[in-house]
């Protein structure tokens, strides 16, 4: 991008130039008005094309996805920022963003990218239970985690347990870096035995 003294040397010349022009003559034919049309509306579009790539900043999404805007704050779970010319913010969860590169030149790092490829990665899976840090991921189906009702695993605690990897390894199996909690429940049944039962939403990145 030109600098702030290049573009103003650059409108100057310009200027000067058609003022010239129009002193001697040379724009009073149609053929010369229309040539000298479009070359303002491509200085025109230029200019602020550079304009706008000069103040905003760029959000790179983990899917690939990269976004020119202007980032307001940075949160805990989420990121707010505005799209160039309006003034609505807009929010996007954490997770989703790998970082922020500012028009300053400074880079933020943001998250890192959470890789599942098969159950044997299960203990990578995430569940999360503030659902603003996935917005921008996509979001897909419900999946449960249960205990059996026939094993007894001593204590509520090791029933949690047990439901927690139960719901890891389901959303492992599909490839789900992300399970957003919405429902956890801990009980026993008639005969004493501890159980656990865990539902959620997956989110995935693409």
């Amino acid at each position: 991008m030109f600098s702030r003294k290049k573009r103003r040397t650059y409108k100057e010349r310009f200027t000067k130039t058609i003022f010239l022009l129009h002193n001697r003559g040379w724009l009073k034919t149609k053929l010369v008005k229309k040539i000298l049309l479009s070359v303002v509306s491509l200085f025109v579009t230029f200019f602020v094309a550079a304009q706008v790539g000069v103040t905003t900043d760029k959000v790179f999404k983990h899917n690939g996805e990269v976004l020119q805007v202007k980032v307001v704050k940075v949160g805990g779970y989420v990121i707010e920022f505005k799209y160039p010319g309006e003034d609505v913010e807009q929010t996007l969860g954490k997770l989703s963003v790998e970082k922020i590169e500012y028009c300053s030149g400074r880079v933020e790092k943001i998250s890192d990218k959470v890789i599942i490829n098969g159950s044997d990665d299960w203990e990578k899976v995430q569940i999360v239970t503030d659902g603003t840090i996935v917005i921008g991921l996509r979001k897909g189906e419900e999946i449960r985690g249960k205990t059996s009702s026939w094993i007894n695993y001593n204590t509520q605690a090791g029933a949690d347990k047990k439901a927690t990897k139960h719901i890891k390894q389901s959303a492992a199996e599909q490839n789900v870096p992300y399970v957003l909690l919405t429902g956890d429940k801990n009980s026993s049944n008639y005969y004493g035995v501890s159980q656990g039962l865990k539902k959620g939403i997956m989110y995935t990145y693409n």
